[in-house]
């Protein structure tokens, strides 16, 4: 399906509905970012959320370690300059 313009809800829903509905097995996972036009009972079930609500812990956590990386680069940087 190829549109002009932007994709709304109706023509999100109509796309998932003919061209990725007939394709998929029972057992795969469809990820859906979010974008307004997910965000439609027609698409969504009741038991879904957003994958950012997902990854949220993950993200924090892995910005948490990077933070901790770069502060001990840092020191070792001024300490390999005889700055420590």
């Amino acid at each position: 399906m190829v549109l002009k313009g932007p994709v709304d809800a109706d023509a999100f829903v109509a796309d998932v509905e003919t061209s990725l509905v007939p394709t998929l097995k029972s057992s795969e996972i469809v990820v859906l970012g979010n974008v307004s036009s997910h965000h439609d009972d027609r698409v969504l079930p009741i038991c879904s959320y957003p994958i950012e609500n997902a990854f949220e812990g993950l993200t924090s956590a892995v910005g948490r370690l990077l933070n901790a990386a770069a502060a001990k680069h840092c020191l070792n940087f001024f300490i390999a300059c005889d700055y420590g």
